[in-house]
């Protein structure tokens, strides 16, 4: 995947804060940051934001999923996740027409950095 491409992962603001979780089970989450352990991924997660903020997310790291919920159709997954567990329904998650044109802009966006630099 072309680094211009929104969803490639150096772009994820969160993808340092989800290297720091170890899933050691259904209710055992280790912090890789500083070895405390935890029950559930939502404390974990509460830990990174009062603890390590200043580690966990980068500002050079621009882009946040939710910024793409038309296309991911997050409306569809998070009834699920409020209730505590990810039901992946047997449709496909993603609209192929969105799909193509996100694509499309990718293909784009790497045809004219190449161009421009």
């Amino acid at each position: 995947m072309n680094e211009l491409c929104p969803f490639h992962p150096k772009h994820d603001i969160y993808a340092i804060h989800e290297q720091m979780k170890n899933k050691i089970s259904d209710y055992d989450w280790e912090c890789q940051m500083c070895g405390k352990r935890f029950y559930t991924e939502n404390t974990f997660d509460l830990h990174i934001g009062n603890r390590h903020e200043t580690n966990a997310y980068s500002t050079s790291r621009t882009i946040c999923l939710s910024s793409y919920c038309s296309l991911l159709r997050c409306s569809v997954l998070k009834p699920d996740i409020d209730y505590g567990y990810q039901v992946f329904w047997d449709e496909a998650l993603c609209d192929p027409k969105s799909f193509e044109a996100i694509s499309k802009q990718c293909e784009v966006g790497t045809f004219f950095a190449q161009v421009f630099n």
